[in-house]
């Protein structure tokens, strides 16, 4: 019984995440639209909502939104190397990204557009989800992430994210942000990066999520910065 308990959470926890990934598939298409109307010289409209359907947590905030910021490396805490510290290495062969996560932590998917892997337990268990999304060669990709960088600024403006940089992870330089604690401490919280590369001659956007529930984010937190910051990309 304590078993088939077990698997009832993981699966209303993939639930809760498959739905999310709909909204946030809906909200890479706005911004698709934003990118081509900047490069056809229009004038985009004003977003006044979260492009990621969530809000960040505290660090750095990134004060330029120029395509030729400077993106941070990773420096780990010693809290962040100790979390991973004899972990695994887990592979998502089919798109040559790979991270370190803590020992315990189990694959639970892994198809041609989405990833998934997560700590013991079950509502406030820790997880990596990863989706790729195809994109046109015609993609102005600078434009774009000018757009979500600029975007998740006003958004912690307005107090939904608590941290917002450049972030350059393996040579590849995206946007971070991470969410404020959330009011329902069941909700979900997460450190979030995205980032365009080519891929066997395919332009893609990689949406990087580490996350937990509010109740649970404190005590993965530094594991999540852990595998965030351990991100091996074939380029």
């Amino acid at each position: 019984m304590e078993s088939s308990g077990k698997k009832s959470a993981g699966c209303i926890i993939a639930t809760i995440v498959g739905v999310f990934f709909v909204i946030a598939i809906g909200i890479l298409l706005g911004l698709f639209a934003f990118g081509l109307l900047a490069y056809r010289g229009g004038p985009p409209a004003v977003n006044d909502s979260p492009l990621t359907g969530s809000s960040p947590v505290s660090g750095p905030s990134s004060k330029s939104s120029s395509p030729d910021a400077e993106g941070e490396t990773p420096s780990p805490t010693p809290e962040q190397r100790a979390a991973i510290a004899g972990g695994t290495e887990v592979a998502w062969d089919g798109q040559g990204i790979s991270w370190t996560v803590p020992s315990g932590w189990t694959k639970q998917s892994s198809t041609g557009e989405l990833f998934s892997c997560k700590s013991p337990g079950t509502w406030d268990a820790g997880w990596l989800t990863v989706s790729i999304s195809a994109m046109p060669d015609s993609m102005p990709t600078d434009a774009s992430l000018n757009a979500l960088h600029q975007a998740a600024l006003d958004q912690q403006k307005l107090g939904k994210y608590t941290e917002v940089r450049w972030l350059v992870l393996d040579g590849v330089r995206g946007v971070q942000f991470r969410e404020k604690a959330p009011e329902d401490s069941s909700d979900v919280q997460r450190i979030q990066w995205q980032a365009y590369r080519n891929y066997n001659g395919q332009k893609q956007l990689v949406n990087l999520m580490v996350h937990s529930t509010g109740k649970g984010f404190q005590t993965h937190v530094d594991a999540l910065y852990g595998i965030l910051y351990s991100t091996k990309l074939v380029k």
